[in-house]
């Protein structure tokens, strides 16, 4: 907006960039100042190190499938902000979360296999999306991905392993049946395994964070995630958590 309310109408858009009105809460009668997220160091590890392995790719363009909320994109935007950066969620609650919670971003609410996104794009990620496809219609999402990219684009993926105990209706993989669900339409060219959890993390997890109590020093939490970004984030097949996969599209 341009006049003389445009600075104000921006700065004020500014202040809603996060939903913080809502955090504070009377659950029960019981005063909750904040929401903890248990995992959130496991998270943002994986996120970040899928931005790292990003860095190093060719691409300008990137749609990221199975958005939800709009988290990932927010990093990609700071990460890359030159670059054309779309998110997709069959999900229209979701989509209007990510809208709320990362304005001035692309988001689309629809299911790809429906063909409602005219783009190419040099790039896509799933991150934990295919885990929440049924088997039976993985080869037709493995398809729709296909026709999202340009000749030779990148898909980056992130699952969880079989290594990780199942919850609920989710789609556990190891690193075969990853590669053999998306054959058809990719070739494999790098796997990882992600999230090792030795008896060390667990033990500064229940040390920090617990049913009782959860630390919120800036120090110690600083401390105990660089650790664990450094010494956890990348794993093995016997231990790792999840798996990471970047295809080339064929």
């Amino acid at each position: 907006m341009n006049g003389p309310l445009g600075g104000q109408r921006r700065m004020l858009d500014d202040d809603h960039a996060f939903p913080l009105h809502h955090v504070p809460r009377l659950n029960d009668g019981h005063y909750t100042p904040f929401f903890f997220a248990p995992g959130g160091h496991v998270y943002l590890s994986y996120l970040e190190h899928a931005l790292s392995r990003l860095a190093v790719r060719e691409w300008r363009s990137l749609i990221d499938v199975g958005c939800g909320q709009g988290r990932f994109v927010a990093m990609l935007r700071e990460r890359f902000p030159n670059r054309t950066i779309m998110g997709v969620d069959p999900s229209e609650r979701g989509i209007a979360l990510a809208r709320a919670l990362v304005p001035r971003a692309n988001f689309r609410a629809g299911d790809i296999t429906g063909g409602f996104v005219d783009e190419t794009f040099d790039a896509a990620t799933c991150m934990e999306t295919l885990a929440a496809v049924e088997s039976a219609r993985l080869p037709d999402f493995a398809g729709a991905l296909r026709r999202l990219l340009n000749v030779g684009g990148t898909l980056l993926v992130t699952v969880p392993s079989t290594n990780m105990p199942p919850a609920g209706a989710r789609q556990h993989f190891t690193a075969a049946t990853l590669e053999a669900g998306l054959a058809a339409h990719f070739r494999l060219e790098r796997m990882e395994f992600l999230n090792r959890r030795d008896w060390l993390t667990r033990l500064a997890e229940k040390a920090l964070f617990n049913r009782y109590f959860a630390v919120t020093d800036k120090r110690a939490l600083q401390f105990f995630y660089r650790h664990y970004r450094r010494h956890c984030t990348v794993a093995d097949a016997r231990r790792g958590e999840r798996i990471l996969g970047i295809f080339r599209a064929i």
